[in-house]
């Protein structure tokens, strides 16, 4: 069998596995057995494509001169090309996990909603005067009471010593950031504090 021979029985080939000649014809020619398993492998994967619709004869006839130009198919009978039937369009419905990652946000939405509690801004005083708000906490738990003085002391502590660095430069970025830091810390203490007298 030679080349021109195995080309015209290729579509049963590919579809059947053709006869004992052809196989032997497809190990032994390395162009046509190449051939053959990048048929293979187009035919496998094709069902994975979307729908095609066939295109028009010129196509075909297109595809044909390319390759008898290239020399991969001599010139003569024209086969036929494979009829593409249509593959039905998927319905456009919710599939059953879409509808449920649809249902699962809908409620997680909903209980953040409904546990959400808005905060009230807390302000740090300008002064430094943290006075007030220790004495809040002091009459529900005096412990505590401490633990925040002593953690306001070294956050003041901490915003002097920042506060001093910018002074001196004031184009100092690394000094600017620590005084943000620090007054940053402080409000935390305030927001953490005020939460905590509330309760």
């Amino acid at each position: 069998m030679n080349c021109e021979q195995f080309q015209e029985i290729l579509p049963h080939i590919i579809d059947e596995g053709g006869n004992e000649e052809a196989r032997a014809h497809s190990e032994s020619c390395a162009a046509c057995g190449e051939l053959v398993r990048d048929l293979r492998y187009i035919s496998e994967q094709a069902p994975l494509l979307l729908p095609m619709h066939d295109p028009g004869p010129h196509v075909w006839e297109s595809i044909q001169q390319s390759l008898i130009s290239e020399g991969l198919i001599r010139g003569g009978r024209t086969p036929e090309p494979a009829a593409v039937i249509p593959m039905p369009q998927p319905a456009r419905a919710w599939t059953p996990i879409g509808a449920l990652f649809a249902t699962a946000a809908v409620l997680v939405l909903g209980a953040v909603l409904f546990n959400y509690h808005p905060r009230t801004p807390v302000t740090v005083p300008a002064g430094g005067s943290d006075d007030q708000l220790i004495s809040q906490i002091s009459g529900k738990d005096p412990a505590v009471a401490r633990a925040y003085r002593e953690s306001l002391k070294q956050v003041n502590s901490y915003i002097a010593d920042a506060q001093k660095a910018v002074d001196n430069d004031r184009n100092d970025s690394v000094a600017n950031e620590q005084l943000l830091d620090a007054y940053q810390q402080k409000a935390m203490l305030y927001e953490m504090a005020t939460a905590r007298s509330m309760e």
